[in-house]
């Protein structure tokens, strides 16, 4: 896991896109298609195990239900994740911006 994070940190500093943006240009369609698929599945997984993992915590502390621990932690990164975007736009419109990907790094700025 960690080497596909340093991987897909290389590429994106030297591209300035991320893997799912440089993939197409190099697979067919379909192969494209079953690797997004697999990110997709993996990172739900991942979410899900760390999500009942903080659930599981709570419970040593508290004495309730894994379940229902885990659905209040998910409520809540939910929503401040929410919070956060829907902050971030609004101050990028306060400022006259228009709404834009960020920028990218130079290409001269890659991780050795």
């Amino acid at each position: 896991m960690v080497v596909l994070q340093l991987i897909a940190t290389r590429v994106a500093a030297i591209t300035g896109n991320g893997l799912t943006e440089n993939m197409p240009s190099s697979y067919v369609r379909r192969l494209f298609a079953l690797a997004l698929a697999r990110f997709l599945l993996a990172n739900t997984f991942n979410l899900v195990a760390d999500t009942l993992a903080m659930g599981e915590a709570a419970r040593l502390m508290f004495h309730g239900p894994v379940g229902l621990f885990a659905l209040v932690f998910a409520i809540v990164l939910h929503a401040s994740k929410c919070r956060k975007l829907a902050k971030s736009k609004v101050s990028q419109a306060s400022n006259g911006d228009a709404i834009s990907a960020p920028s990218s790094p130079p290409l001269g700025s890659a991780i050795r």
